[in-house]
């Protein structure tokens, strides 16, 4: 199966990028953790699977903490290496599902250098950042009450992820589910046309 699309997974630590990345290529070798401790130790992009007729693949990565100065350039640094790999096989950059907890606090480590690095990711204009290729995920809607959730992904829109909004991002939920992560995928695909 010839790969057509790469996608990356990032976030910070037990936000489910692995959980999800598994859930949608069903790899046997994505192991997703069991608490905010991640078991993605290295980047690996999945195996090639179909999504409406196209062939992705999904990066998994370890996850950005926010505590560690170079967490989220060594993320970044490995994840182009396996983006440069993949493309030289004939593969795209179709862009980066950024995953974040509905139950985490806003991030706040999103400066203009990250809009920067996560348009190049997506192979799109870095000044100003495009970033129509990014989509955040808010995941584990389970985990909180339906009226706390909302409240934390009003404030994430108006506040934590407010820059990458109005870069051109878009904000979608997650609910766990097959469908709901197919669903993300497939937008994401579909505008890469």
């Amino acid at each position: 199966m010839q790969l057509e699309y790469l996608v990356g997974v990032m976030g910070v630590d037990g936000a489910g990028k692995s959980s999800m990345v598994k859930l949608l290529s069903n790899d046997e070798r994505i192991q997703p953790g069991r608490d905010l401790s991640s078991l993605s130790s290295r980047m690996q992009p999945t195996c090639p699977f179909n999504v409406n007729g196209k062939t992705v693949a999904l990066i998994d990565t370890y996850g950005i903490d926010g505590n560690q100065i170079d967490s989220e350039r060594l993320v970044v640094r490995n994840m182009e290496s396996c983006l440069k790999s993949a493309e030289k096989e004939g593969a795209k950059r179709a862009g980066v599902l950024w995953l974040h907890s509905v139950d985490r606090d806003s991030p706040t480590m999103i400066t203009v250098n990250t809009m920067k690095t996560l348009a190049g990711l997506c192979a799109a204009r870095t000044s100003p950042p495009d970033l129509r290729k990014v989509v955040i995920v808010i995941t584990q809607w389970e985990t909180v009450s339906q009226d706390i959730a909302v409240e934390s992904e009003t404030r994430l829109k108006s506040e934590g992820f407010k820059r990458l909004l109005d870069a051109g991002a878009r904000l979608e939920r997650h609910d766990g589910t097959l469908d709901s992560g197919l669903q993300i995928l497939s937008r994401l695909l579909s505008s890469d046309q």
